[in-house]
């Protein structure tokens, strides 16, 4: 828990596949969604909206916002998320959305819960078509958060499937184990690990001639 998490993160975050950013937002966008969400941003999550806006990489999405988007589209946007299942669900005003674990449950920022820095919990949660229930605490903030999950693709993407002639083939593998396109589809890069099972996700992965 600590601003230097954050930091740490958000130097780490590069060297995942596919690093995106929206480029920061201005002030005036910032103030424009404080209003919308009736929130006062803590620090972590100003710095972040200013310096970056919005981060993704390789099938994780931080959200940013958009105070001005009327697109109708909610995901990648804490403002529009928000204010749609404030209305549609009674989802806490407190709790900020800014990933989707794409399994019915959601992490939010928890602005009911802040630390000795003002900095909210980031915490698990679902609705249950009646209300919203906490699963558990996920972080301290923002920034161990989102360390959390760039140490994990990182860690990944030293055990990764490589494509040789049409499959993917584990060159860590004794057996010579191969997937196939259809099988990438299905399995995340740590399961291709598991699927393995030769290396237990410790060896590099390179093309075997």
């Amino acid at each position: 828990m600590s601003y230097t998490n954050f930091i740490k993160a958000m130097e780490l975050a590069p060297k995942c596949k596919f690093y995106t950013t929206a480029g920061g937002k201005s002030e005036e966008e910032i103030d424009m969604s404080e209003k919308k969400l009736g929130i006062s941003f803590s620090p972590q999550c100003k710095e972040f909206y200013k310096k970056y806006g919005y981060l993704s990489f390789f099938g994780n999405e931080i959200y940013g916002i958009d105070p001005e988007d009327d697109s109708g589209i909610l995901e990648g946007n804490s403002v529009a998320y928000a204010l749609n299942d404030r209305e549609e669900y009674n989802l806490p005003k407190e709790w900020i959305p800014i990933y989707d674990f794409g399994d019915g449950n959601m992490a939010y920022l928890d602005y009911s819960s802040l630390n000795a820095v003002k900095e909210p919990d980031v915490i698990m949660a679902f609705y249950n078509g009646d209300k919203y229930e906490k699963v558990e605490k996920l972080a301290e903030d923002l920034g161990d958060f989102i360390l959390q999950l760039v140490h994990e693709q990182v860690a990944d993407q030293k055990c990764c499937p490589v494509r040789t002639t049409g499959l993917f083939q584990f060159s860590c593998c004794t057996a010579g184990n191969a997937v196939t396109g259809a099988e990438i589809i299905l399995f995340s890069l740590r399961q291709y690990c598991d699927f393995c099972h030769c290396c237990n996700g410790s060896q590099s992965l390179t093309a075997k001639a």
